[in-house]
């Protein structure tokens, strides 16, 4: 800063001329050496219209995939469990029924165990 400049704004503001004060000595920086705060002016053009019809129909899409996997279902079940293969209510039935038994025999096994101590 120009010291004539200097020595009439420490004039102006009542401030002693020999004595330096820290209001002027703040960093001089160049113009624009900082960021702007807030959006950038190319950010209307970046994100127009098109773009953001865009991004709307891939949200769409990806909503409606997961919609129609939940309802379906298929991708909750694990492969190798029934209901994947869409076996018949039989087979289930079967399954079912082994399943009880094999329960029943190791109920009767452990129960038979317990009377003997």
């Amino acid at each position: 800063m120009d010291p004539h400049v200097e020595r009439h704004l420490r004039g102006l503001y009542g401030l002693d001329p020999d004595v330096p004060h820290m209001a002027l000595g703040f960093p001089r920086l160049p113009p624009l050496a900082l960021a702007r705060l807030g959006l950038p002016e190319e950010t209307p053009r970046r994100y127009g219209d098109q773009m953001a019809r865009a991004q709307l129909e891939k949200f769409g899409e990806a909503y409606r995939r997961r919609a129609a996997g939940l309802l379906e279902g298929r991708t909750v079940i694990p492969p190798g469990h029934p209901l994947y293969t869409g076996g018949n209510a039989e087979s289930l039935r079967a399954e079912n029924d082994r399943l009880r038994k094999e329960n029943e025999n190791l109920k009767r096994r452990l129960d038979g165990s317990d009377s003997r101590l």
